[in-house]
């Protein structure tokens, strides 16, 4: 069966140009094979791992509890393919010459086949009766995992091909392409790690080309797994109204969402960091030693594949850390120590394998210094990065969204601590501190400034502090707040320029605002009258005060939805490049005018269409453009002019560029150039071609019209890489 699919999933990427059938036998090769084999391997299901006789006793070991079901299943298995994959195109790199299709499918199918040897070697069930969906024992969580999974894909997938690449995708493609054409240290001149690289290389090849959704596709398909995952994560943990609050809560999350619909690597990181916490999770909560031990060495391949994606999940490891800690405390090397070298020789052979290679390459030395004087810069700080952040998250969710996500954390905090903590003074004190800090670091950014430094950290460290002892506070809600605030704390007050990667914290805050959440809505008050008439006015307002927190939640749920529905899945108009033109007043901002980072948002000015003319030689010469630099780079195949006259402008009427940036010379173009084409987008002119008088290659007045719609499928096919 197995030999069959991977035999299918081949002749799709192999035979066919249709980009959705190649994205099908390619999600399935390069998502789930490896790592279903991989999974089936190390996690055997309980009738294999625990043979009995037949009868109640082989029933009850099938039952048994702790052992992975089909959702767990699926997830682990997308994210070891992900992980596998991506070591195979590093592997396949690191060959000398060109990348072709035929090497990747082959180190691939190589690997399935040595996977499949080990799991009928192990006698391992591969049948597919792992996936009973209809069970009707769990008919609600599989009906919360619906709804979740179509609204995450909505947000993802709507739209996903639309934007032309962005600034910092040009910077995968152009290394992807080149790896592909056989610069062998193409990866190395990277400044983050090679996992973007690596998927961005594997999908060109599959799909035969630089197709914008098909690139983006493997991205987004990483992020709307990871919701799933932070679903399944606060079910275990919690129960499974948590789960879909924040299943449902993250999917709309527009930060986490911007980055998820890029060539970029933040779907993965956020994927690979959930997957990390999941399996170290369940290794504090299973009884069987063996189990555990699997699980650990899941967790500590998924961090490596986090690593392999960026720098930044590093920070993971304090949460995990005390997980690891909760389960084996003093213990650690008497019962695990075998385990621990295991899992710990799987992620140094890993990163070693890619960075070593990496710190001795000449540009890491200009990669080192970008992060240590203008990101991080320790010795400058501490700082207070949470007015910026909260004015970006602003645009990027709605202002309901934000105010309210910010409630349940206070809330969901503020519990803890009252109900945890002992005694009820030093309960206070640490709430009041926490509290005073996130509204007074987020309203001004000198609130807590004394003597010239930031000291807003001295704030938050308290809270931090009681979650490693407890303080009464159970180890699921410790280990959550621990995610969370190693990344707020760094990316608010250590590093300096933290630009929006707080997405890394997203998924924890998610699963806090749903606790908060699930507590007010969740159980309303009986309807049986008490004894008392002044007891029944209490219920009465009870019941009343539930049904208008209930729907006070969808109100607000519905306004946040269709903000992102806006800002990300509608193309026209482009909501981000024409506000505050077209902004809706239902959706209060402190912007003034577009976002300065302009990540995952709907932008086509047709330079498909110039690529086109500039491939088949209709143009030809050098160019200016108010455009960034790198779109139109890419799509052009050579830089813009320092010319004050080059051949060409070409002039966007909804640039990306910052506005005192823009090279849109009104008087010049006026005088000394002819309009001589217009690319014409959804129906709506959106780049014009200004061609130098002097050098008119067209009678004067004629404008010639592109419609772009048809110029993307011919530029598409002029950039097909041979198989």
């Amino acid at each position: 069966m197995i030999a069959c699919a991977a035999a299918l999933v081949n002749g799709l990427v192999w035979f066919t140009t249709f980009i959705p059938l190649q994205l099908l036998g390619a999600g399935a090769l390069f998502c789930f094979l490896p790592g279903f084999l991989l999974v089936s391997l190390l996690l055997p299901r309980p009738e294999e791992s625990a043979p009995s006789p037949p009868g109640p006793a082989q029933q009850a070991s099938r039952a048994r509890p702790g052992h992975p079901d089909w959702p767990e299943r699926v997830l682990l298995s997308v994210g070891a393919s992900y992980f596998l994959g991506i070591v195979i195109v590093l592997i396949v790199h690191f060959l000398p010459g060109p990348i072709s299709l035929r090497q990747l499918l082959l180190g691939l199918d190589l690997l399935i086949a040595l996977l499949l040897i080990l799991c009928l070697a192990y006698q391992r069930d591969l049948g597919w009766h792992v996936f009973n969906a209809l069970n009707m024992q769990h008919a609600t969580r599989n009906t919360l995992i619906a709804l979740v999974l179509l609204l995450a894909s909505f947000y993802r997938f709507g739209a996903l091909g639309h934007s032309e690449y962005q600034g910092d995708e040009i910077d995968v493609t152009s290394l992807a392409q080149a790896a592909i054409s056989g610069q062998d240290d193409a990866f190395f001149w990277h400044k983050k790690g090679p996992a973007e690289l690596a998927v961005a290389t594997a999908f060109a090849l599959f799909t035969n080309g630089f197709n914008e959704f098909a690139l983006r596709f493997p991205f987004a398909l990483a992020s709307v797994l990871a919701v799933l995952v932070v679903f399944l994560l606060a079910g275990r943990m919690f129960n499974w109204r948590v789960a879909g609050l924040a299943g449902l809560l993250l999917a709309i999350e527009g930060i986490t969402l911007g980055f998820s619909r890029m060539v970029q690597y933040h779907g993965v990181v956020v994927l690979a960091l959930t997957l990390t916490f999941y399996c170290f999770y369940r290794l504090n909560q299973v009884g069987d030693g063996r189990l555990a031990a699997r699980y650990q060495l899941l967790g500590a391949g998924f961090f490596a594949l986090s690593l392999l994606a960026h720098y930044e999940a590093a920070l993971m490891g304090l949460p995990l850390l005390f997980l690891y800690a909760q389960r084996y405390g003093r213990r650690l090397l008497q019962d695990n120590g075998r385990t621990l070298l295991l899992s710990a020789g799987l992620v140094v052979v890993v990163l070693a394998a890619y960075y070593v290679p990496f710190v001795l390459h000449p540009h890491f030395a200009q990669t080192f210094e970008s992060y240590t004087t203008i990101r991080i810069s320790p010795e400058r700080g501490p700082y207070n990065n949470l007015p910026s952040y909260f004015a970006s998250n602003i645009f990027y969710n709605s202002i309901y969204y934000v105010v309210t996500m910010t409630v349940l954390l206070i809330v969901a905090c503020v519990e803890s601590v009252w109900r945890g903590l002992r005694p009820r003074g030093v309960a206070i004190v640490v709430s009041s501190l926490l509290v005073a800090g996130l509204i007074g670091s987020i309203l001004s950014s000198s609130l807590f400034n004394l003597g010239g430094v930031h000291c807003n950290i001295l704030l938050f460290l308290p809270f931090f502090a009681i979650l490693w002892p407890g303080g009464g506070m159970s180890v699921e809600r410790r280990a959550i707040f621990l995610w969370f605030f190693s990344y707020f704390i760094f990316y608010a007050f250590i590093i300096r320029v933290p630009g929006l990667h707080y997405y890394c914290l997203s998924p924890a805050w998610a699963i806090i605002a749903a606790l908060a959440l699930e507590q007010r809505i969740s159980n309303p008050p009986r309807a049986e009258h008490p004894c008392t008439r002044g007891g029944f006015v209490i219920r009465r307002r009870s019941r009343a005060l539930w049904a208008l927190t209930c729907s006070a939640t969808v109100v607000i749920y519905a306004l946040s939805a269709f903000y992102t529905y806006v800002l990300f899945v509608r193309t026209d108009p482009e909501y981000a490049l024409s506000y505050p033109q077209h902004r809706i007043p239902l959706y209060w901002n402190v912007h003034q005018g577009r976002p300065r980072r302009f990540f995952g948002l709907p932008h086509k000015s047709g330079w498909k269409t110039i690529g086109y003319l500039y491939k088949t030689g209709t143009l030809r010469g050098d160019y200016r453009t108010n455009e960034k630099s790198e779109i139109a780079t890419w799509y052009t195949g050579q830089e813009p002019s320092s010319a004050e006259r080059p051949r060409y402008y070409f002039i966007a009427e909804n640039p990306t560029q910052k506005k005192h940036k823009q090279d849109y010379p009104r008087e010049l173009l006026q005088s000394e150039y002819q309009v001589t084409g217009t690319i014409i987008v959804g129906g709506r002119p959106r780049l014009h071609i200004y061609e130098l008088v002097a050098l008119l290659s067209t009678p004067e007045g004629n404008v010639t019209r592109y419609e772009s719609e048809s110029y993307e499928p011919l530029y598409d096919r002029l950039l097909a890489q041979p198989k």
